[in-house]
């Protein structure tokens, strides 16, 4: 439970400033413009004097209509919301009209005029949100000047809002306005009833008149009017029931058949996807087969490359020893040339040994005769050549 203490408490808020000027000009409306616009109107046409005070004025149009006919004008209004609103709408008019009107944010009941009397006291739409009325008609009795004029309006029967206090008819509102107030013939606009009286000098204590025949006709003719709209909205709303009705049988036909079609789609689907199932299970069987022998077939390709890896390497290996054999035979085709080469040097030498022996036996044999006819010492030195050349050989 919540402490009663507790300041934080979730109070429910309404909106329940009164927008006037932006519904007169149509931003809540166009329909809605036109109702608002012919009460305003009928307001203004009902003053009278030059000073008018302005009870509730909200976002201040009426003020401003009447300053811009010369009135001097005072709106009061509680709602600082909708006096800031008023002073933007003010901004924009002439000086002059600015020179008329004035908006002040304050309590009527608390507000001080400084002894001034006003010609007209304007209530439009103010005394249904109060719970004692009869204060707010004395203290305007108090501030208007002899002879002058009250211009009230307030709704005409029941209109549901957050912050409506009462509900007013015809007699209520007479017997509220008629002690301080001469009444003229009330006016009706639909949902709401105007009200124009004149100050009394004195306040009287007698009851009100009973309605004339002209009053009563005018009450029940806005009766009338009210009654007309209200059966013409519930035929409407009937007529709106119906179609709704109508519309609704043809969207449950509809969705019947949509939800029957999606049924019958759903199972064409399911046995789609059962069918897709299976052809995916083969396929993936298939693929896991076909896995199977490419792995396969890779593992046999892995030993092909590895025997041909074998093979090059042996390959390599014999052009290695191909290339040190050709060397080789190179080599020995060398060592044969050399050999041959030898072989013919060697030949040409022992052939120049053997012509040297054939000189050198007939040089030994030319000697022996030479030694026997010439002297012992003349052929010393030639022995000694014979001698050297057989060691030589």
């Amino acid at each position: 439970m919540a402490d009663s203490n507790d300041s934080t408490l979730d109070v429910p808020t309404f909106e329940i400033g009164d927008r006037i000027s932006d519904a007169y000009y149509g931003v809540m409306g166009d329909a809605f413009a036109r109702k608002v616009r012919q009460r305003v109107h009928w307001i203004a046409e009902q003053v009278q004097g030059h000073t008018v005070l302005d009870i509730g004025c909200s976002q201040g149009i009426g003020c401003i209509l009447l300053g811009r006919e010369g009135h001097a004008v005072e709106g009061v209004d509680i709602d600082a919301g909708a006096i800031a609103r008023a002073n933007e709408y003010l901004a924009h008019e002439p000086e002059s009209v600015r020179t008329n009107v004035t908006f002040r944010n304050a309590d009527f009941m608390g507000a001080d005029f400084d002894d001034r009397r006003f010609s007209t006291i304007v209530m439009g739409e103010v005394l249904e949100h109060l719970v004692r009325p009869q204060a707010f008609i004395a203290r305007a009795y108090d501030l208007l000047e002899e002879g002058g004029r009250i211009v009230v309006t307030v709704p005409f029967g029941i209109n549901d809002f957050p912050d409506h206090k009462r509900t007013f008819y015809l007699a209520e509102m007479t017997r509220l306005l008629h002690p301080a107030f001469d009444l003229s013939e009330p006016r009706y606009f639909g949902r709401w009833i105007g009200f124009v009286g004149t100050r009394r000098n004195t306040l009287v204590n007698d009851a009100p008149a009973d309605l004339t025949i002209a009053a009563t006709a005018s009450l029940e003719s806005a009766f009338y009017k009210i009654e007309r709209e209200l059966v013409d909205r519930v035929v409407s709303l009937k007529d709106a029931l119906t179609d709704s009705r109508a519309k609704l049988t043809e969207i449950r036909t509809k969705t019947q058949s949509v939800a029957k079609t999606q049924s019958e789609t759903i199972a064409a689907q399911d046995v789609m996807l059962r069918k897709a199932a299976a052809t995916a299970a083969q396929q993936a069987q298939s693929i896991a087969t076909l896995q199977a022998s490419v792995n396969a077939q890779a593992k046999d390709e892995a030993t092909r490359l590895r025997d041909i890896a074998v093979l090059g390497l042996k390959l390599e290996t014999a052009e290695k020893q191909a290339d040190i054999i050709a060397a080789l035979k190179k080599e020995k085709a060398e060592q044969a040339r050399k050999i041959a080469s030898l072989t013919k040097d060697q030949t040409a030498r022992l052939r120049d040994i053997a012509v040297l022996g054939l000189r050198l036996g007939s040089a030994e044999q030319e000697a022996r005769a030479f030694e026997a006819s010439t002297s012992w010492k003349v052929t010393r030195p030639l022995r000694a050549v014979v001698r050297r050349l057989r060691r030589g050989r």
